[in-house]
């Protein structure tokens, strides 16, 4: 929103903060899940998350920065439990009703936008390919801190597997 005065930007701040509280649900995991969405978005000095969503465009769209009650009305429609998170499906888009999804930890986890493709080779030398760690290293039993080790080449090898960047 662009404002010509002052006046009429704290007139809407105050609106929206009315609007977002008189809900009674500002202790709630839902509530806390939107604030975050649009703390992490928003431009405000010193948000250290700003190279990850604001410099890279991500936003939330108007419906649900303007609306807890909107954003609750379609979190309860489509799948929202507490044991999942909010996921944007594509990570070059921001938060809509369109771009996001419910998903446990695993699914996030394969949604991420650093996930970089890698070679193994067991101790055998067998080779596998993947881009996932954390899917490797559950099948594979090695702990997941070890291979990005590895893939950053801060480690030979573990459990006689060795990691390099799939080229």
């Amino acid at each position: 929103m662009f404002f010509k005065k002052r006046k009429d930007r704290d007139d809407v701040n105050a609106k929206l903060r009315k609007a977002a509280t008189s809900h009674g649900q500002t202790k709630t995991r839902l509530f806390k899940i939107w604030d975050g969405m649009k703390t992490r978005c928003s431009a405000t000095p010193g948000n250290k998350m700003a190279k990850y969503y604001i410099e890279k465009g991500i936003s939330v769209c108007n419906e649900w920065s303007e609306s807890f009650e909107r954003f609750r009305d379609w979190a309860l429609k489509n799948g929202y439990s507490d044991d999942l998170s909010i996921d944007r499906i594509d990570n070059s888009k921001g938060y809509s009703p369109e771009n996001c999804r419910w998903a446990t930890y695993m699914e996030q986890n394969r949604n991420k936008s650093n996930n970089k493709e890698f070679k193994a080779i067991s101790p055998d030398g067998g080779i596998f390919f993947g881009n996932v760690i954390v899917d490797f290293h559950k099948e594979h039993n090695i702990a997941e801190e070890s291979i990005r080790r590895c893939l950053q080449k801060k480690q030979n090898g573990v459990k006689g597997w060795h990691y390099r960047d799939w080229e």
